[in-house]
């Protein structure tokens, strides 16, 4: 996504695995709050009605960079991956993210 602004800021940094695993960590809590199909701003307002752990956790901008970038599938081996296991698009990422839960 860099490439395509000519300013750069803070929001397009590269991630690691550190800030993937938070941001998954906050779209579990999206889930766990019923708050699946929540506008991002609501999400993270100060004017009480808001999450703090969003807030806590990362900035709603950065948040949403991050959403709008992050892809779980790879166009190349899709099809192969579905006749496998239908759920291939996404269920690897959970996989991993699972067991390097439980390796901390």
């Amino acid at each position: 996504m860099q490439s395509k602004y000519q300013l750069q800021s803070t929001s397009l940094k590269e991630t690691d695995i550190v800030e993937l695993k938070a941001f998954l960590g906050l779209l579990i809590f999206t889930s766990v709050f019923n708050s699946n199909h929540e506008n991002i701003e609501t999400l993270f307002a100060t004017n009480g009605s808001g999450r703090d752990i969003f807030r806590a956790v990362m900035g709603a901008k950065r948040f949403a960079i991050i959403l709008s970038a992050l892809r779980f599938d790879n166009r190349v081996d899709r099809e192969e991956r579905r006749k496998v296991d239908p759920t291939a698009l996404i269920s690897f990422i959970f996989k991993s993210f699972i067991e390097n839960c439980q390796n901390v």
